[in-house]
């Protein structure tokens, strides 16, 4: 190899958080050099608007947000279709797949995550999508609406989280009926009760979905009426003409494992985003942040946290030590699915210590929040068709306010949580 080419601030992963980093760091230093090393092939673009552009409701054009033009204009370097293969922390180098070597003064690591793999006989037969790239998205723009005209109008479906969400949709959309398959008895785990789960069913069915719950596809086969057959572990036998596999992501932390770094489900920072090696910082879904409103690390998998997280990362990978800005947010992610609105505020899941309390209305049987305290405080909150009350239950999570005393209040559902929270 040829002497390392030397950048100022090297940002491995060229997704939101990374572009998002790099961006602030020309803000506000104009002379240093910046490089993005980025797996994909193409400048930023938006995950978040994926769907929409597998749905046709944009054109293919819309979903970028930045252009090469962009990051030019900002002395932005950036090596696309290259990954970073191992890392040297004494000399301050990282080895590329193109036989590089490259060293840098300041490293953000922002590589994200990929799809979790899933290993079953017939996995690698045809009409088996993912939702996480542009080129992901290409495939079932192409593939879905081709299949929507044929005899088979069916759609297998795997995954209790957001993306099987988007799955089903898309299948609505092209006309599929779908098949639901939860390797649980209900999606999102036990951070929904019945109550919440029996509204979200309840919408499913309507919307031509079978549910099989705690049903898992142990392998797939063909047959001359159906593309696919999904065996389950009941000896079923379901037919469909394309699978959507939402079974989540693995983050990418393999090239970093190396002594001296933290890394425990992901890279772990402090509140600043700074790893355990001097001058190396990580954002994004990779990050396992110290999360200030409830002093303790997490790990969230969204495009706005990944967002956010990128301009502290950078601002903080500038800044003098006395001048380091926290990362102080309250984490939070909607999705409208069947015309239902579902929100996630803060923290949502049972566990030791958590008391959750759920609010349904006679007169809106299609409305529900459960939300989850420790002590009288707030931790989170699921909502279904109540987004109008995320603001106050933000609020009274980065408030910290006691309502212990206010417990049977919110128990009441016509109680205004904005009053709580003032």
């Amino acid at each position: 190899m040829d002497r390392p080419l030397f950048f100022d601030y090297l940002i491995i992963g060229g997704g939101v958080a990374g572009v998002t980093a790099a961006e602030t760091i020309r803000s506000l230093d104009n002379h240093s050099s910046i490089l993005i090393i980025s797996r994909e092939e193409h400048p930023l673009y938006s995950r978040v608007l994926l769907p929409s552009y597998i749905r046709g409701k944009i054109a293919r054009e819309k979903v970028f947000l930045r252009s090469w033009d962009q990051y030019q204009k900002l002395r932005i370097d950036i090596a696309t279709h290259v990954e970073v293969l191992g890392i040297n922390f004494e000399t301050r180098e990282v080895v590329t797949s193109r036989d590089e070597k490259i060293a840098f003064g300041k490293l953000l690591i922002s590589t994200g995550g990929a799809p979790r793999g899933w290993r079953v006989n017939g996995s690698e037969l045809g009409n088996i999508f993912r939702m996480q790239t542009i080129e992901d998205a290409d495939k079932i723009h192409e593939a879905v609406p081709a299949l929507a005209s044929g005899v088979d109008r069916g759609a297998l479906v795997i995954g209790g989280g957001f993306i099987g969400l988007e799955f089903m949709e898309t299948a609505r959309h092209y006309g599929f009926e779908t098949h639901l398959f939860l390797k649980d008895k209900q999606m999102f785990g036990d951070d929904l009760d019945d109550a919440g789960w029996q509204i979200l069913s309840d919408n499913f069915k309507r919307n031509r979905v079978t549910i099989h719950e705690s049903t898992e596809l142990k392998y797939l086969s063909t047959s001359p009426d159906h593309f696919l057959i999904g065996h389950t572990n009941a000896s079923e036998e379901i037919g469909g003409s394309w699978l959507g596999l939402g079974i989540g992501v693995e983050r990418n932390v393999t090239p970093f494992a190396v002594p001296g770094l933290d890394i425990k489900q992901g890279i772990v920072t402090n509140q600043f985003l700074e790893t355990s090696i001097s001058k190396v910082w990580a954002a994004g879904d990779v990050a396992e942040y110290f999360d200030v409103s409830f002093d303790e690390h997490r790990m969230i998998g969204n495009w706005t946290s990944a967002f956010l997280q990128g301009r502290v990362a950078g601002a903080n990978m500038v800044a003098k030590h006395d001048e380091k800005t926290e990362l102080r947010t309250v984490s939070s992610y909607s999705i409208t699915n069947f015309g239902y609105q579902l929100t996630f505020v803060g923290k949502t899941s049972p566990g030791e210590g958590i008391e959750s309390i759920t609010r349904t209305w006679p007169d809106n049987p299609n409305a529900y929040e459960r939300l989850f305290l420790k002590g009288g405080w707030v931790q989170g909150a699921i909502l279904i068709n109540r987004f109008q009350d995320k603001a106050a239950i933000t609020k009274l999570i980065s408030s910290r306010k006691d309502l212990t005393s206010a417990k049977e209040s919110l128990r009441d559902p016509y109680v205004d949580l904005s009053s709580l929270s003032a």
